[in-house]
C-alpha cells in the first residue's frame, strides 16, 4: 500500500533527483564538461581538497542515481538511501555555510548559485519530507488511482520547482536597484 504523502514525495524526489543527477552523466562532450566542473567545485568545500573532490562527486552521482532508482522500485529503501543523501548533503552544506567558505553549488548541473541559507532551508526540507515519507509510508492508507495520477503530477512539479528556484525567483521576483 502506498499512501498519497508518500507517492507525492517519491514523485517529488525522483523528479528532483533525476534532475541533479542527468548533468553530471558524464555522456558525450558537454557531460563530461558539466562533470568535471561538478567535481571542480568540490575541491572549495573546507577540508575535501583536491585529491577528493573527483570520488566524493562519483559518490554523490552514483548515491543520486541509486537513490533514484530505488524509489522507483523499492520505495521504503529508496527513501532511506533519499534520506540519508539529503542528510549528509545537509551537513556538508551547514558546514560550508558555518565557515563563511564560498562554495558555487552545481546542484542541477549548469545553473550554478553560491551555497547558502537557502540552500540549507531547501536540503533540510527535502530531508524532513524524505524521512517522514519514509516513516510514514508503511502505516499510510492506500491511494486510490485519479489521486494517484494527481499525486504523482504535483511530485514532478514541486520537483521542478525545487530544482529551478533559483531561476523561478530571477523570473517572479524585481530585481532591486
Amino acid at each position: 500500500m502506498i499512501s498519497g504523502f508518500v507517492l507525492l514525495v517519491r514523485a517529488l524526489l525522483v523528479t528532483l533527483l533525476l534532475l541533479a543527477v542527468a548533468p553530471k552523466l558524464p555522456l558525450g562532450p558537454a557531460g563530461r564538461t558539466r562533470w568535471r566542473a561538478f567535481a571542480r567545485s568540490l575541491r572549495t568545500v573546507p577540508g575535501l581538497g583536491t585529491r577528493a573532490s573527483a570520488p566524493v562527486a562519483l559518490a554523490v552521482t552514483l548515491a543520486e542515481v541509486a537513490s533514484c532508482l530505488l524509489l522507483l522500485v523499492a520505495p521504503l529503501p529508496g527513501l532511506a538511501l533519499a534520506t540519508l543523501l539529503l542528510g549528509t548533503l545537509t551537513a556538508g552544506v551547514l558546514g560550508i555555510v558555518a565557515t563563511g567558505s564560498r562554495v558555487t553549488c552545481h546542484c542541477f548541473g549548469a545553473g550554478a548559485e553560491d551555497i547558502g541559507a537557502g540552500t540549507v532551508l531547501r536540503n533540510v526540507l527535502l530531508t524532513v519530507l524524505a524521512g517522514a515519507a519514509l516513516v510514514t509510508g508503511p502505516h499510510a492508507a492506500a491511494v486510490a488511482p485519479a489521486p494517484a495520477v494527481l499525486l504523482v503530477a504535483t511530485g514532478a512539479l514541486a520537483g521542478i520547482a525545487v530544482a529551478f528556484a533559483a531561476e523561478l525567483r530571477f523570473l517572479l521576483v524585481a530585481p532591486t536597484v
